[in-house]
């Protein structure tokens, strides 16, 4: 992974690790679509995938991630230049759906990388009970 200080490394999981569905996102907003490189499939452990988030914008539950010892979340560990940070951030409704958190990424090949950005639903948008998403977001 580079170590370029103009880039921002993401933990991309749910609909983020569809690049189209984040550009038709980007295009519906007039917002240049976020260029994603070095894309590597990875995990973060301790985590588990939870659908407890109503999502306004899709009509249905969307993709958290809840502190789960143990378990892991899959997903893709990729490099964004800084300038799209804030295209992500305003995707993800942060600060107000969704928190930005560090976290470490383990890539598949054993190497771990630290201070890496994810989004994690605000407390007090976590339902109790399963958020069912549809079924095109689920086939993202």
């Amino acid at each position: 992974m580079n170590e370029n200080p103009n880039i921002t490394r993401i933990f991309a999981y749910g609909s983020n690790m569809d690049k189209v569905d984040l550009d038709k996102w980007c295009h519906r907003k007039s917002l240049s679509e976020v260029e994603y490189s070095n894309i590597t499939p990875a995990r973060i452990k301790d985590y588990k995938l939870a659908f407890n988030y109503f999502s306004h914008s899709r009509n249905a539950g969307a993709a958290n991630i809840m502190e789960a010892k143990g378990i892991s979340v899959y997903g893709l560990l990729v490099e964004i230049k800084d300038s799209d940070l804030e295209v992500i951030r305003r995707k993800e409704g942060y600060p107000t759906s969704y928190n930005e958190i560090l976290v470490e990424a383990e890539t598949f090949e054993g190497k771990v990388v630290k201070d890496v950005r994810t989004y994690k639903v605000v407390k007090e948008k976590e339902e109790e009970c399963h958020q069912r998403p549809t079924e095109e977001y689920m086939a993202l």
